[in-house]
């Protein structure tokens, strides 16, 4: 018997109607239903989901394996069984009223395999508008670290797991927890796995919050949560020795699980309240050490510090306040400080210390830019710039700082204009920046927020919406010799290139296009780039020169210059940028085949002969011929070119 890749386990209970696209989305994986099982253990249904199950069965011979068992009051006795008579080299836990993206097991399986790992989490996904937590997701991590990725944020068991890890460390759900039973499973999985991979780069599982409240994840009492918290707790100082380590992962229940269990102390009536603070009480004075306090938002600081003095009233009146129900707290800025804005904020008759609300280490700001644009030398910008959970009077000061990658200590500092709401205006004059124009180098844009003390800067970056022209956004300015380009990086970051480090006007002219029509030499092409400055097509020969202006429009270029007007002998052809002695010379590059041409009638003729110098460039030779020179000329041409086929 073909031993299957994957066993798909899923504890059903009363599920209908969202079992059937659940099962729909495990029998239209990409992996073939030949590399799979699907296990589906029934926990005492009574809505026709037992039925279901055993319907498919029938239809899928082979993939279903059915149980039928009494109501067990949770998925952990299910999920259980369902790890004793599973097959595959890996496990996958699905709830029967979610469901999977197409590709998901072959990629899990995948990944598994290529990388070796035990634990494999593929980012979630919700179909409603409550959502599903992501911060594990953020990017993919092949292999992730416990104690400093965001793994433990996604302590959930809808993962895939490497069955033999399982079996050797006798892995199993506590069948003692209602709710949260997956939590002691995953974690243990975490811990003994030999490498964690999580997967940002598609939807694989796809989380149905049913608005009957069904969800074995989202339902359960106060008390049996902190039932599973006190597990936790304990698990993680058996498990995890240094408290460093320890105090990130226990973060994660003090914020979370542990919080859902304090907001909900105002609905309590006060005998349960009275039960319920002697127990988290007992988790705070054990477990909330600085380590863990560290990581914790200010409300849950604030929630928690009430709790361990027993200021039950206050506490209550706090987990009561919207701000702190909804996380919708402002922050104040101060001599150099930032506070979130929360119940007891230096209410002197409470007494809660400052540091209890300070998060001045976390505040940060959002900025963009709008619009960008150039008066010659000048750069103009506008954008937005405001403080993370600011209250409208923090508006703050914005200041734009240009950094010098190769003069690391040399910085220009340009104060903003506020606007209206959190808009902002500034004017980059790049030719008087500190009293003179900018050195040749990359320099980096950054927008500085300031207010009462405190300073907080990005690298400025362009929004998606902002008014710059076309993309790659790229001007250039020429001035006595000296040139400034802005331009965008991947990433949409802002900064100027002085002096041609990076960004070559030469090397933005593209598509040449060399020809002869109607007595002119006609140079095109394209033009990547906003040049502030007029063009130039030249011959120059000797002390002599003939020029003529290259019209330029939506990135395409062109110039023409008469052979008639050119004098005998060897002229260089280049195209100019800006008037001398403001300017830049490039050469125009030597096409092939371009041959020779002949202007005039009679015994007024001009031949001009395209040539290629050493350098690659374009050359023309003139002379002055009569009808039979020209004759003689083009018969020798037709000689050389003979001799050399």
């Amino acid at each position: 018997m073909t031993v299957p890749d994957v066993s798909v386990i899923i504890p059903a209970y009363n599920a209908l109607p969202w079992f059937h696209r659940c099962l729909d989305s495990l029998e239209a994986q990409t992996i073939g239903t030949d590399r799979m099982e699907i296990i589906v253990i029934d926990d005492g249904s009574t809505d026709g989901t037992a039925e279901e199950a055993d319907r498919r069965a029938l239809a899928h011979d082979g993939l279903y394996r059915v149980e039928h068992h009494p109501a067990s009051g949770g998925p952990a006795g299910p999920r259980n069984r369902g790890l004793d008579i599973a097959t595959g080299r890996y496990v996958y836990f699905v709830d029967a009223d979610d469901y999977l993206g197409v590709e998901a097991l072959e990629r899990l399986v995948t990944v598994a395999d290529e990388q070796g790992s035990d634990v494999v989490a593929g980012s979630l996904a919700s179909d409603s508008e409550r959502g599903v937590g992501a911060s594990a997701f953020r990017r993919t991590d092949l292999d992730a670290d416990l104690f400093t990725s965001q793994a433990y944020w996604s302590i959930s068991v809808l993962k895939l797991y490497r069955r033999s890890m399982v079996e050797e460390h006798k892995i199993r759900f506590p069948t003692e927890f209602p709710v949260l039973s997956d939590q002691p499973f995953a974690v243990l999985a975490y811990l003994r796995a030999t490498k964690i991979s999580l997967l940002a780069d598609y939807e694989y599982y796809w989380v149905v919050l049913r608005d009957d409240g069904g969800n074995i994840t989202y339902s359960g009492k106060a008390a049996s949560r902190v039932d599973v918290i006190e597990s936790m707790c304990a698990l993680l100082v058996r498990e995890v020795p240094d408290p460093d380590k320890r105090g990130r992962l226990l973060a994660r229940h003090f914020q979370l699980e542990l919080q859902r269990v304090v907001l909900a102390l105002p609905e309590l009536d006060p005998n349960e309240q009275r039960e319920l603070l002697v127990r988290v009480a007992a988790l705070v004075a054990e477990h909330l050490t600085p380590s863990v306090m560290k990581w914790l938002s200010p409300d849950m600081r604030l929630l928690y510090h009430l709790v361990g003095r027993d200021l039950r009233e206050e506490l209550v009146t706090a987990a009561s306040d919207e701000s702190v129900r909804h996380r919708s707290w402002k922050v104040g800025i101060s001599d150099g400080r930032a506070h979130a804005l929360l119940p007891y904020f230096r209410d002197a008759a409470v007494g809660v210390p400052d540091e209890v609300y300070d998060v001045t280490e976390r505040l940060g700001f959002r900025q963009h830019l709008t619009s960008v644009s150039w008066n010659g030398a000048t750069l103009h910008l506008e954008g937005e710039a405001a403080w993370d959970r600011a209250p409208a009077d923090s508006v703050g000061t914005v200041t734009m700082r240009l950094h010098s990658r190769d003069e690391p200590g040399t910085d220009h500092l340009v104060t903003a204009r506020r606007g209206d709401g959190d808009t902002f205006r500034a004017d980059l004059d790049t030719l008087a920046l500190g009293g003179d124009r900018l050195h040749d180098a990359i320099w980096d844009v950054h927008t500085q927020l300031s207010h009462e003390g405190l300073t907080r800067e990005q690298q400025t970056r362009l929004g998606e919406d902002a008014v710059t022209g076309d993309e790659p956004f790229l001007h250039w300015e020429i001035t006595d010799g000296w040139t400034v380009a802005s331009y965008l990086s991947p990433d949409r970051r802002l900064k100027l290139d002085v002096g041609q480090r990076k960004h070559r006007v030469g090397k933005m002219l593209r598509d040449w296009r060399v020809s002869w029509q109607a007595g002119d030499l006609v140079v095109e092409g394209r033009l990547d780039l906003d040049l502030d400055a007029p063009l130039s097509l030249i011959a120059r020969k000797d002390k002599e020169s003939v020029e003529r202006e290259v019209s330029l429009a939506a990135g395409q270029f062109s110039g023409r210059i008469p052979v008639g007007d050119l004098e005998p002998g060897r002229w260089i052809v280049r195209i100019r940028a800006g008037q001398p002695p403001h300017h830049e010379r490039f050469a125009v590059p030597a096409p092939t085949g371009l041959g020779t041409h002949t202007v005039g009638k009679g015994l007024r003729q001009v031949v001009a002969e395209a040539v290629t110098l050493k350098s690659g460039g374009l050359a023309v030779d003139v002379v002055a011929s009569s009808p039979l020179r020209s004759v003689t000329q083009a018969l020798r041409q037709r000689a050389a070119g003979q001799d050399r086929t």
